[in-house]
């Protein structure tokens, strides 16, 4: 059921809207570099790495910086 590009189609349909209707200029998500999955589907669907943010949000995993991608119209 995992892997089969489901993900990527959705973030691709997202950003369609985003940029067409809602003449949106720039999109971006914040994830945890934990969650190499997510990083994964981001970046396949032209989400580039843009910065970290540090001592932004205090979780309970010591080092673990959100990392921020964006893509632009």
């Amino acid at each position: 059921m995992w892997a089969r590009g489901l993900g990527v189609e959705t973030v691709r349909a997202v950003l369609a809207v985003a940029f067409g209707p809602l003449d949106l200029h720039r999109v971006w998500a914040a994830l945890s570099p934990a969650n190499t999955v997510s990083e994964e589907t981001l970046l396949r669907a032209g989400f580039v790495d843009e910065e970290r943010i540090r001592q932004h949000v205090f979780v309970d995993v010591i080092g673990e910086v959100p990392v921020i991608r964006a893509h632009a119209a």
